[in-house]
């Protein structure tokens, strides 16, 4: 994987600019960098190619969950008997692409189980069918930096997608 450094010094090169050109300062370089990997990575989203980025994604092995209030996962009206698991700490921020968050995958920690995304108020609306109780699948969502899952029992999870550091 290239560094920052290196891919700076390459950019240098090939625009020719000299390390004591006060118009192309090192941050400006990576400023530029990162804004125009944001839109290759969203015009490809926007045409369904993820797959082509499959060296960016980076993977959090073991993200530490604890319990939260129902109330600060926007599901107020859910159940007594729903628990709703919260990530510990914010995981890093995503890159958002054209359909939301650039997470690739949300499992157990040893990837049998996949946990699919949703929203707060779609999951509050699927609890209500009474087709629900049949509904074996896990969700998620990623609100104010967290990532919530309800009605799970897990203590950490497997976090996998494209971040901004």
């Amino acid at each position: 994987m290239t560094t920052i450094g290196e891919s700076i010094s390459r950019v240098r090169n090939l625009v020719k600019a000299a390390k004591q050109d006060a118009f192309m300062t090192d941050r400006f370089i990576y400023s530029l960098i990162v804004k125009y990997a944001k839109l290759l990575i969203k015009r490809q989203d926007a045409l369904n190619v993820r797959l082509k980025f499959a060296s960016l994604f980076r993977t959090l092995p073991c993200v530490e969950l604890i319990e939260t209030d129902r109330v600060e996962a926007c599901c107020g009206s859910l159940p007594d008997t729903c628990k709703v698991m919260r990530t510990k700490e914010k995981i890093p921020v995503p890159f958002e692409g054209a359909y939301g968050a650039f997470i690739r995958t949300v499992s157990s920690i040893d990837g049998s189980v996949e946990v699919y995304r949703t929203q707060p108020a779609q999951f509050t609306s699927m609890t209500k069918t009474t087709a629900f109780k049949y509904n074996k699948q896990k969700y998620y969502w990623y609100m104010n930096g967290y990532l919530y899952l309800p009605n799970i029992e897990w203590e950490s999870i497997l976090l996998e997608g494209i971040f901004e550091e």
